[in-house]
């Protein structure tokens, strides 16, 4: 038995690592929407519901889905009183699958005419969503990573201390849904690397795959980029065309079908296959505050322009970035956000590949492909908003970075499974005499205060900040 097996008797620790994290998640989730509030775009899809409310669509005609605007009562963040639908486009072009469930809460009740919005309702169930998307992190991880109980405890802190998480978990917002697709086809993907190839890893793989392309193109795009290099590297390098061939996939082949006919259907309908507002209507889209008129843009070169992108992009990973902000101005380095940066970099650790442990058995550098897949996407996003800025709008905005709240658990672990390959080489004995022994206890409670202490960090870089430096509360 692996020395990293050998605390598989301490269930007990592991289920108040997970349970604790889980219930400090909760816990900033509800801080969040009792004094904090005032969440991205949260009207916006508030009135999406209540479209597919109105009209029972399957999928929505998005030329025709309006913006809701208060007719009577206090409004603001509560949502008290009573809504029509105005004459404003509504912007999102999303897929329908989040607003679809989001239905199940009743939150939005028409009544002669009018909405009521019982917004409770709403963000309970969204955070029941993020929730269910956590657990299947944590299940993950447990299952995944050798019993050192400080490494459970890094890949748990890092899954749910990325500032926005669960500020966006809190409030009415699709990303919640990809958290719970895109986890789907990470474990799909881990089973399909591990070679447990039977029917449940190519479901979870084509539900993964295809939920998130019906919740949010971004986790579809990084699914989606992660399957095609890691079959392409198995094509070329391995000569294994397996995937394929085997009839668990043409039994899942309906599934990616279902996907494919709603992509179809709103490229016929829209000439796109996420509409957005320009393409929906030009002259709305034109007037507002998504497109700078020509004489009052800002002028940047690639650089420029590159600098600007990836520093909004850090900054929004790091705070607190909507319709209130709380970002941090210092240096990228700086103590207040360095750790969480850092989630980006850590991974290519993954590369330093051990021949001993857990980490052969597990294939934990295929989970590289997903953060490749990443990469490439976000870059895309920059190449899309470079273009949208020099070429058709002038609009300085598009670098969001929660857009990818749905791949941290994914950096968590590889991240984790960089610590376990470190504490598998420092901790292994050659030999049995009082020196190597000493060495090997020291090794192992080197990287132990490592992960305590990184996990401190996130924690500090978190919630902590927040509340030491936020005075905006509702």
């Amino acid at each position: 038995m692996s020395h990293l097996d050998r605390n598989r008797s301490r269930p007990k620790t592991l289920l108040i690592i997970y349970g604790g994290m889980f219930v400090f998640f909760l816990a900033k989730a509800f801080f969040y929407a009792r004094y904090v509030g005032r969440f991205p775009d949260e009207s916006d899809h508030i009135s999406y519901i209540a479209y597919l409310e109105k009209t029972n669509a399957l999928i929505p005609n998005f030329k025709n889905m309006m913006l809701l605007v208060l007719q009577q009562g206090a409004g603001g963040d509560t949502y008290h009183g009573q809504y029509v639908f105005g004459s404003v486009l509504n912007q999102l072009g999303h897929p329908p699958l989040y607003y679809q469930f989001m239905r199940l809460a009743h939150g939005v009740v028409l009544q002669n005419g009018v909405f009521v919005i019982h917004i409770v309702r709403l963000r309970l169930l969204s955070l029941f969503l993020a929730s269910l998307g956590l657990l299947l992190a944590f299940y993950i991880g447990w299952t995944r990573i050798a019993h050192v109980p400080m490494l459970h405890l890094l890949y748990a802190v890092i899954c749910t201390s990325v500032p926005m998480f669960a500020y966006v978990s809190a409030g009415v917002n699709n990303d919640t849904m990809a958290y719970v697709t895109f986890n789907l086809y990470l474990l799909g993907f881990l089973r399909y690397t591990e070679r447990k190839t039977d029917i449940g890893t190519y479901l979870l793989i084509s539900a993964g795959i295809t939920l998130s392309l019906l919740t949010k193109s971004t986790a579809a795009l990084v699914a989606i980029g992660s399957l095609a290099l890691y079959l392409l590297y198995c094509m070329i390098c391995r000569k294994d065309l397996q995937f394929f061939r085997r009839r668990q996939f043409w039994v899942t082949l309906p599934v990616y079908l279902v996907a494919a006919l709603y992509l179809f259907t709103v490229k016929w309908e829209t000439g796109s296959f996420q509409p957005t507002l320009s393409s929906l209507d030009w002259q709305q889209f034109v007037n507002s505050s998504f497109y700078v008129a020509p004489a009052n843009r800002q002028h940047m070169d690639f650089g420029a322009y590159f600098y600007y992108f990836f520093h909004g992009f850090f900054l929004t990973w790091s705070g607190i970035a909507s319709h209130v902000s709380l970002t941090k101005s210092d240096a990228l380095w700086a103590i207040d956000q360095i750790g969480l940066l850092l989630l980006f970099v850590l991974p290519l650790f993954l590369l330093v590949r051990s021949k001993h442990g857990l980490e052969r058995k597990w294939h934990s550098a295929n989970l590289l492909f997903i953060y490749c897949a990443l990469l490439i996407v976000i870059f895309l996003q920059f190449f899309r908003a470079y273009w949208q800025f020099s070429h058709v709008s002038g609009y300085l905005g598009g670098c969001q970075s929660r857009y990818y709240l749905c791949a941290v658990p994914m950096l968590s672990l590889c991240i984790t499974w960089s610590a376990q390959t470190a504490y598998s080489r420092l901790t292994r004995r050659t030999t049995f005499d009082r020196q190597s022994m000493a060495r090997s206890t020291a090794g192992g409670i080197a990287v132990q205060a490592a992960c305590a202490g990184f996990s401190v960090l996130l924690i500090y870089e978190d919630i902590i900040y927040f509340l030491c430096n936020f005075h905006q509360y509702l």
